[in-house]
This record gives structure tokens, C-alpha cells and sequence, in this order.
């Protein structure tokens, strides 16, 4: 997985997508035939078949990629590279630093909930945020391509780039939300009916919650993607560890308050904070 990550990070630097776009269909393909044949087969499919399933769908995509792209994989331990990896440790601790705090603030909402409610009581909130997960992935891969560009522009100071792109990238989001939220509210009925069928109470106000908080989610990865490219790592840890800190208070206070579906404010609260914090330090 790791190599896998390193190889589609490494071809988006070099505006490659078609050659992540092979990868990504390999591991689809791989995944799904070696599930469609063990489906076929007389055995059950345990968890760790899974596991393996994914393993050598990861290998085969990795590899696919590798060959194709000729991406570059070599292990040194030269003294000058060294001084090298020392370097970019200042930035690297601080990056890792904010994926730790980026990770509590995306699940502080859920570690409330299932510890203060129970697991069972989640799954309505769950339920009604599966239909913004095709976001969260449409988001990465945008930043992915976006970020070459924005340190590119940093690296040469070019701030008046670096504002083009913010606003390129925020109105194709905002248009993209648009749409998206458009084909939800006409095809409601049917999406309710295929993926819900009754099974939740106030389904209508956890998608309504929901597509508010993906639009400050959206806004709010802009702008830390940006800041990213700039390697202002510190100021994104601040930012997250303080979302994290704002939605575990506000979603225990909503919860109890209003009822446990406006827990979801309180996790967008955490992301509007996150992003006013972002957009002040980025004006």
C-alpha cells in the first residue's frame, strides 16, 4: 500500500494521471476478478482471504505502475543523500504531526458518538454519509494534481499563482457540490428508497447535515492542500488539533442538546473552524 501510494504520489508530481489512472484500474480489476472467482467457489470467503485479496491486488497495481512509468525506486545510503532526508526532517515531523491531528479531527465525531451512544446508534449518521464518500475521493485526487502546481508557485513566490489556483480550485468545487447536490435533491426519492428503505428515522435532516458539513470539509481541504504545497505544516497541526478540540466539545453539546443527527453540526463546526484558522493564516 505504501509503495502503491508512493508510486501515484510520485507520477501526479510529474502530471501523470493517465499512468495512476492504470493503477488504479489494475487494482480494481485484480481485486474484483480474484473476489468474483473465490465467490464462485464452493468455500466461504473469510476476513483474512480479504486481506490477502487486497494484498495482491495492491502488489499487481504497484508493480503495473512501476513498470509502466518507469518509476524511479532506489535505496541509498550516501552520505549526501543522508544530509538530504536530514533536511527535509523539519518539514517531514511537522507533516507527520499533522496527519495524527488531521486523523482525530476526522474522527473525533465518530469516537464521540459510538463511546457516548453506542455503535448501533452511529449507523444512521453512517448511513447517511455514504453518499458524500465519492467526495472525499474526487477531493484527494484533485489535490494530488493540484499540489505540483501550487509548489511550483510557491517555490518560486509566485503568491499571485498560488491565488489562481485557490480560486480555480474552489470554483470548480463549489460548481462540482452544486450539481452534485442539484441530482440529489430531484433523484432523492429513488436514492432514499435503493440505500436507506425506511431502515432510519429523519434520514431528510442527516443528508441535509451532511451536505453542509461536505461543503465546509471541501472548502476547508482547498485551502490546507495550498498550505501544504507551501510546507506550512505547523500552522495545518495547529488548525486540525484545534477542529479536533471544537468537535469533541461541540458534538457532545449538540447531541445532548438537540438530538444525536445534529451531532453532524458539531463536526462541521470543528471544519469551519479549522478553515477560518487556514483562510486567516493564507489571506
Amino acid at each position: 500500500q505504501l509503495l502503491r501510494a508512493y508510486g501515484r504520489s510520485y507520477l501526479f508530481s510529474q502530471l501523470r494521471p493517465a499512468m495512476v489512472a492504470v493503477s488504479d484500474l489494475t487494482y480494481v480489476a485484480i481485486g474484483s476478478t480474484i473476489f468474483l472467482l473465490l465467490w464462485l467457489a464452493p468455500d466461504e470467503i473469510v476476513p483474512a482471504t480479504v486481506f490477502w485479496i487486497l494484498t495482491a491486488a495492491n502488489v499487481v497495481a504497484t508493480l503495473v505502475s512501476f513498470w509502466v512509468a518507469h518509476v524511479p525506486l532506489r535505496l541509498t545510503f550516501r552520505r549526501r543523500i543522508l544530509r538530504r532526508y536530514a533536511e527535509a526532517w523539519r518539514d517531514a515531523r511537522w507533516a507527520l504531526a499533522g496527519v495524527i491531528t488531521t486523523s482525530l479531527q476526522s474522527r473525533a465525531h465518530v469516537l464521540v458518538v459510538t463511546v457516548a451512544f453506542g455503535e448501533a446508534i452511529f449507523a444512521a449518521l453512517a448511513a447517511g454519509a455514504v453518499l458524500f464518500g465519492p467526495m472525499r475521493l474526487v477531493l484527494q485526487a484533485w489535490g494530488m494534481i493540484t499540489r505540483p502546481f501550487l509548489a511550483r508557485a510557491a517555490g518560486r513566490r509566485d503568491r499571485g499563482e498560488i491565488v489562481m489556483t485557490n480560486r480555480l480550485s474552489l470554483a470548480a468545487v463549489l460548481v462540482g457540490f452544486l450539481v452534485f447536490v442539484t441530482l440529489l435533491y430531484w433523484f432523492w426519492d429513488q436514492a432514499e428508497a435503493q440505500l436507506y428503505a425506511g431502515k432510519y428515522e429523519d434520514m431528510e435532516i442527516i443528508v441535509v447535515l451532511w451536505v453542509a458539513f461536505s461543503l465546509a470539509f471541501a472548502v476547508r481541504t482547498l485551502y490546507a492542500i495550498s498550505l501544504q504545497s507551501m510546507r506550512e505544516f505547523k500552522r495545518l497541526v495547529y488548525a486540525t488539533a484545534m477542529g479536533a478540540v471544537v468537535i469533541l466539545v461541540s458534538v457532545t453539546i449538540f447531541a445532548l442538546t438537540f438530538g444525536l443527527q445534529y451531532s453532524i453540526a458539531g463536526h462541521g463546526l470543528g471544519e469551519i473552524v479549522s478553515l477560518i484558522y487556514n483562510f486567516h493564516d493564507h489571506r
